[in-house]
Parts: structure tokens; sequence; C-alpha cells
């Protein structure tokens, strides 16, 4: 039965994507995030829903008659730049048909985040994909959150199988990018009923965190609740973030669980960290023995690699580190642009905050500013722990910045100061004013 109601979403949101394909965006969000398929055991579980929908979106994009155009800012020539820089790495691959097949993942990746902010053409579209794709990942928080309460933390949280939130530390690094959207959502949102769903999921996505045992999503969920805390007017809610996971971690975790957390100070005695530093050495040595446009996707699955330039290793281990994983296959120069992407987007929502928080009218832009940044601190320090380079969810966080930047550059801030200056304006706090907000 489950089957047959997931197939049935799947197909009417298919023929509404050709007519309004935003709608088509959304379903891929559900699917791409949530995967319901993979909670079902009959036809739809190895159904290629993602695939059919994203084609028919597609299809609505062309076919429909909806105005269509990119955000007009340097983070969508970046984000094309950082495309260019993986196909150019891809074609100079040390193994090309592995490297293909991570080239067409990759792409379809940045295809669709491409697709998402061509048409997030409003506020009203941006809330609710943000709404659908923190629930659609918050799911597995609240889910994992009550067995983690339940099971008294004995027991691993885990994504579905066979998809990008299957392992422990792909979860923990989604839950920690989504808390700040859930919380920050519960600002933005007029229904009673999903305003306490996001609170509840946002909740309960703390135990669920600890509950992966992930070291890299309690770093991150470190800095999400540190960020938030630091942000003025927040320091409340930063505080009740900080208590709660501080109380679960007293009154749930097993000793397993702390013996865990402990190798994060304690590295040198704990086999698989030691085999992390190992694997960053490597590929360390290899971004350095092929420095511009590396070695290659996939690359470092290549044993005779660590035979050639890292022989004195005891074993082999995957690098768990998305930067030197980027160096390592892709080189300096992708890095370079992947580095200024999620640096431009961190400077402009933080300038966003700063133009549009004594705003009456658009306050709003600041809300989102801060949601978005908060979520990409929560990946920057977690993914130094995690071979998370290209996460669907980072792109998705990317392409919703980028499309935040391009719909507030038509507002003017109660400073009288438009956007299209921002680059100008120093980032401290901006002062506050008394002239009218006008749209621009």
């Amino acid at each position: 039965m489950r089957d047959y109601v997931v197939l049935g979403v799947i197909f009417v949101s298919v023929a509404a994507a050709l007519l309004r394909p935003f709608v088509g965006v959304l379903a891929w969000t559900w699917v791409s995030f949530m995967n319901p398929h993979r909670l079902s055991w009959g036809v739809a579980r190895t159904f290629p829903v993602a695939l059919v929908v994203a084609l028919a979106t597609l299809a609505g994009v062309v076919l429909s008659g909806e105005p269509k155009q990119l955000p007009r800012n340097p983070g969508t020539r970046l984000l094309f730049a950082l495309w260019a820089c993986l196909s150019i790495s891809t074609a100079l691959a040390l193994h090309s048909d592995t490297a293909l097949e991570a080239w067409i993942l990759r792409s379809k990746i940045l295809l669709m985040a491409i697709l998402t902010m061509t048409l997030l053409k409003d506020r009203e579209r941006l809330r609710w994909l943000c709404i659908v794709t923190a629930l659609s990942v918050g799911f597995f928080g609240l889910k994992g959150g009550i067995f983690t309460i339940i099971t008294g933390a004995q027991y691993q949280v885990l994504g579905p199988e066979d998809t990008f939130l299957g392992d422990n530390t792909s979860l923990a690094l989604a839950l920690t990018m989504v808390l700040p959207i859930l919380f920050y959502l519960t600002r933005d949102v007029n229904q009673k009923p999903l305003r306490w769903l996001l609170w509840a999921t946002f909740v309960f996505s703390i135990p669920a965190i600890i509950g992966t045992y992930s070291r890299g999503g309690l770093l991150g969920l470190a800095a999400v609740a540190m960020t938030m805390f630091a942000k003025g007017g927040r320091k409340l809610f930063g505080v009740v973030l900080l208590t709660a996971a501080t109380v679960a971690v007293i009154t749930l975790a097993p000793q397993k669980w702390s013996q865990r957390m402990e190798t994060i100070g304690h590295y040198q005695s704990e086999a698989s960290a030691m085999a992390r530093i190992h694997a960053w050495t490597l590929a360390w040595r290899l971004a350095l023995a092929r420095p511009i446009f590396g070695w290659g996707p996939q690359a470092m699955d290549d044993k005779k690699l660590y035979d050639t330039y890292y022989p004195e290793s005891p074993g082999r281990d995957d690098v768990h580190n998305s930067y030197l994983q980027l160096l390592a296959e892709c080189g300096f120069v992708t890095f370079a642009v992947f580095a200024a992407l999620l640096g431009w987007c961190l400077l402009h929502l933080r300038r966003l905050s700063a133009l549009f928080r004594e705003s009456p009218e658009h306050t709003w832009v600041a809300t989102y500013a801060d949601m978005l940044q908060v979520s990409l601190i929560g990946y920057v320090v977690s993914a130094a722990f995690l071979e998370m380079a290209f996460f669907d969810l980072l792109y998705h966080i990317v392409a919703s910045s980028i499309a935040l930047v391009q719909l507030a550059a038509g507002l003017e801030v109660k400073s009288a100061v438009p956007l299209r200056r921002a680059a100008h304006v120093p980032l401290a706090p901006v002062p506050r004013a008394t002239t009218a907000v006008s749209a621009g």
C-alpha cells in the first residue's frame, strides 16, 4: 500500500511539474532528501523517482510560459565555474571510467541547483523550498531523536540505505545543516500546526545528531549553536540549543558514545582517527603532485597511488575531509573556486542580515540570510571531517543563498543603502535609521 501511495504522489507531481515547474522542484527536493521510495518495500523502492521528477521539471521549464532567468550575480558565475573546473578535472582524470560516473552524478546535483535558483522568483517560493527541505531531512531527525531517547543512545541513528543520507556521518551533517532552517522558519510561518511541527523536528533533531555517533556532526552542532548564540537578538535561543544538546549528552549518552567522542581530543589512541590522518597525508601529497586540476574524481580509490606517494602508510582509508578530497581529486584551481563560492555566499548573507535587520517591511530577508548563513557554517565545520565536497544539500543551500541575494537586490533598506552597493558597505551592524522603506 505504501508503494502505491508514494508512486501516486510522484505521478501527480510529475503532471503538475509539466505545467508549473516549481512544483517539480519541490517534489524533487522531497524525493532527494527524504527518499520516501526507500521507505517502502515493493516496486517503488527501486523506481527511479528522482530521475523521473527531474526530467518532468526540465520539460516543464522548457514548455511552460513562466518567465525564467538566472540570478545575475557573481554567485551564479562561480557555480558555473565550479562545474567547468569539475569537467576539466574529469577529462584529465587518472581513471576516466570511474571519473565519468562521478561527474554525471555531481553534474546532476549542480544542474538541479541551477534550475532551482532559476525558479526562485519570490519570497513565497523560497519559504516553501526551505520548508520542504527542512522537513524532508528533519523527518529522520524527528524519528531518530525519538529512537535515541527511547533506546538511551545505545544504537546508531542511520538514514535510508543506498541514499546520500544512508550512513551516520552524512545524516549528522544534513541534520546539522537543517537545524537553523527549522529554527528560523518558525518565525516565518503563520500556520500553528506547521510551526509546532518545525519546533518538534528541531528539538528531536538534536538528540538524533548525537545518536549518529558522528564526531564531525557533534562539532558541526557545536558550531551551529555558537553561531546562533553570537547573533544579536537570538542569544537566548542559542543558549537553549546548547543546553538541550548538553543535557541530552549527559542524560542519554552511554559510555561507548563518550569514549568515541573523546577521541576528538586524543586521536592518536584511536585507530580510525589515525587512519584518517594517513589518508589526509596522502591527499595532500597527491594535490602537490598534480596541483592544477588534480587526479580526477574517485582517484584516491586507486591503491597504486598509496604505494607511490605514501608507501609508508600502514593502511588505507577514505579521506574524510571535503577540502582535501577536492584538492586531491580536482586540484587547487577547483578548490579556489569552491572556496570562493562558499565565501561569497557567507559574506553576502552576512551583509544582507546587517542591511535588512532594521527594516520593518523586509526583516524576512535578514531572517533567511541568518538561516542560510548558519546552515553553511555547519557545513564548513563538519566538512573538515567528512568527505562531502559534492553534497546534495550543500548546493541546495548555495542555490537558495544566490537566489536570496537576487531577490533582495530590488529592495532598499531603512538606511536607504541599495543592495547593489552592498559590496561597499562595512560588515559592522548598520545603525538604526529613520527613513521609510521603499520597494526598489
